[in-house]
C-alpha cells in the first residue's frame, strides 16, 4: 500500500497543508469538455484509486492539481484523445478545482482484418473491434 501510495503522489517542497476540503468533487470545475458530461468526468475521476489517494482531506494540497491532471489526461488518452491537453489548477479565491480541458481530435480504430495463415486468431480482431453501445 505505502509503495502505491508513493508514487501517485508526487514528493514536492515539504508543506503540512492538507487537502481538506480542496478534494471534495463538487468544487471540482470542468471548462472546455464536450465530448463528456462534466458530472460523467467527475464520476470516472473520482472512482480513479490515484485521484481517491490525492483528494484524501489529510493528503498533502501540493499534490492534488498534478495528480488530478494526469489522471484525466489518462482518461482522455484512453478514449482516444490522444492529443488531449489538461491543465488542472487550485483557484485559491473561489475556492474551487479548476480543469481546463483541450480535447482535440478523437481517434478510432475500426474494421481491423488479419490475413495471413490458415486460423486467424478471433480474440484478437474481437479485442481491437469491440462491440460499441449504439
Amino acid at each position: 500500500m505505502m509503495a502505491v501510495l508513493a508514487s501517485t503522489i508526487p514528493i514536492g517542497a515539504a508543506s503540512s497543508e492538507t487537502v481538506g476540503q480542496w478534494g471534495d468533487p463538487q468544487r471540482f470545475v470542468i471548462h472546455g469538455a464536450t465530448t463528456f458530461s462534466a458530472d460523467t468526468i467527475r464520476k470516472k475521476l473520482y472512482s480513479d484509486f490515484a485521484v481517491l489517494l490525492a483528494s484524501h482531506p489529510l493528503a498533502p494540497k501540493h499534490a492534488l492539481a498534478s495528480v488530478l491532471e494526469r489522471r484525466l489526461r489518462a482518461g482522455y488518452h484512453r478514449a482516444g484523445f490522444s492529443e488531449a491537453a489538461v491543465q488542472v489548477t487550485l483557484d485559491e479565491q473561489a475556492e474551487r478545482v479548476v480543469a481546463q480541458i483541450d480535447e482535440g481530435p478523437r481517434y478510432t480504430t475500426a474494421g481491423l482484418r488479419i490475413e495471413g495463415g490458415q486460423h486467424p486468431a478471433r480474440g484478437i480482431t474481437d479485442a481491437v473491434n469491440p462491440t460499441l453501445p449504439t
